[in-house]
């Protein structure tokens, strides 16, 4: 409904939503960085979807996932400035 009324409000709605994933994969990453959590090796979906190294770590995959929403909420915060 948001963007039926005002596309830039919506994406730029969505490019808050992906700045707090990238605040809270961030925090994920300090905690499997400083051992509170395994860094278990990624699973092989993420490594085939992502094109990681067989031996990709969780910490692996939480860097790419990361670099993904940075991504998205870029784009999102320029659709929102058109």
């Amino acid at each position: 409904i948001i963007y039926i009324i005002s596309y830039r409000t919506a994406h730029r709605m969505i490019a808050y939503f992906e700045q707090e994933a990238v605040k809270s994969y961030t925090e994920y990453l300090r905690l499997v960085e400083s051992g509170k959590v395994e860094n278990i090796p990624a699973p092989q979906l993420a490594i085939d979807y992502y094109k990681m190294k067989k031996s990709a770590k969780l910490s692996d995959l939480i860097k790419k996932v990361r670099a993904d929403e940075e991504h998205h909420s870029k784009i999102n915060m320029e659709y929102s400035n058109k």
